[in-house]
Order: structure tokens, then sequence, then C-alpha cells
């Protein structure tokens, strides 16, 4: 929800940004458009890491208080989560950069999200059901594509199971976390930071050679 919410409301930075009127003041300050829209992207970074914090640490914190259990695994989820919008607001950047649509800039990372989640989830399968080799292969190199948003999951669930839940439920967390799938760790992060640096090197491309 809160990722949604961040894609939502940062949705119309960019588009704003070059509409007409506003692009010639800016653009006619002694900054480059590549270091303008990049300053433009961590914005949208800033906001959402600001909202990120209240909305996780704010939760923690209630839930800590009322229930006793502090798990401090839930925050460390907040770099996961940060992390995937970095990855989705980049998408967001290059779609505004091509179609100045603020709609287009908001649908198409939540549509990236939800094709990444299908490759994703479908990938696992393949592992867990032993399917053709060649299927497994061609889901990896598809999901290098796309957001990892079913990878996110799983290291938010890696995280979350490492935290405290209480002595009540810790012999039914420890059979959870005998359950948990291998985290790619450094695929996943290779793969998100990768797709960054395209996106946003492909929006500075773009920007710099657009007539405004």
């Amino acid at each position: 929800a809160g990722i949604l919410i961040g894609i939502i409301f940062t949705g119309a930075l960019i588009p704003n940004m070059l509409q007409k009127g506003a692009v010639d003041v800016l653009l006619s300050k002694p900054v480059s458009r590549s270091t303008l829209l990049l300053y433009k992207y961590l914005g949208g970074i800033t906001y959402a890491a600001i909202t990120g914090a209240i909305f996780i640490g704010g939760s923690w914190l209630v839930m800590s208080v009322r229930s006793g259990v502090w798990n401090w695994g839930y925050l460390a989820t907040y770099g996961t989560l940060m992390l995937f919008f970095a990855v989705l607001y980049s998408i967001g950047t290059l779609t505004a950069m091509l179609t100045r649509s603020t709609i287009a800039a908001i649908v198409v990372p939540i549509a990236a999200w939800m094709v990444g989640l299908a490759v994703n989830t479908a990938h696992r399968a393949t592992t867990a059901f032993k399917l053709p080799g060649w299927i497994d292969t061609t889901l990896e190199g598809v999901s290098w594509l796309l957001p990892r948003a079913g990878d996110i999951n799983a290291m938010n669930s890696w995280f979350m199971l490492r935290g405290s839940f209480g002595p009540e439920v810790e012999e039914t967390v420890k059979s959870m976390q005998q359950d948990l799938p291998e985290i790619a760790w450094v695929r996943i992060l290779v793969s998100s930071g990768l797709m960054v640096v395209v996106m946003l090197s492909a929006s500075c491309w773009v920007f710099s050679r657009r007539d405004h």
C-alpha cells in the first residue's frame, strides 16, 4: 500500500516539470538537463523515504507497544521497500519522459510490478515442480528485465521471520523459517541496481535530446 501511494503521489513530478513554461524556466538555469532530471528523481525518492519511514516506523512502534513484541526484522523491510520503489520510480521516470503523461507514469510502473510478480512466481514454481530447464532459464532472463516483486516479498519474509514474534509462537516461526525459499541476495541487488541505472540513463538521454 505504501509503495502504491508513493507511486501515485510522485507520478506527477516529472510530467509537471516538462510542462511548457515550467521546463523553460528550469532549462534557463546553469544546470545540465541530466542533473536536473536526477534531482527530480531524488526528490521523489526522498518523498517516498520520508513517507515509508513514517508508515513502517509508526506501524512498527504501535504494534510493538501494544503487543510487547519488538520485531526488528519488520524495520529491515524499510530497506527492501525503498529498493523496490527506486526501481518502480525509475520506470515511471522514463515513462514520463517519453509520454509527458502523469497517468502513464503511474500505470506503467504498476503494470511492470504486476508482470514482475507473475514472472517471479512462475520462476519459483519451475524450481518447486522441477519443470524443464529451458523454462527456468527463460523466466530468469525475463526477470532481469522486470521489477523483482516476488523476490522482494521473499526478502521481507526473511527479515520478518528472523525477528521476534514472542515465545507463544516460537516453534511455529521456526517451522516457517525452514520453508522460506533461498534468497539470491546478489542477483536481486545487482539486477535492481542495473534496472535503475538503465532507466535513468535512458531518461537522461531522452531529456537531453528533446526539443522543448
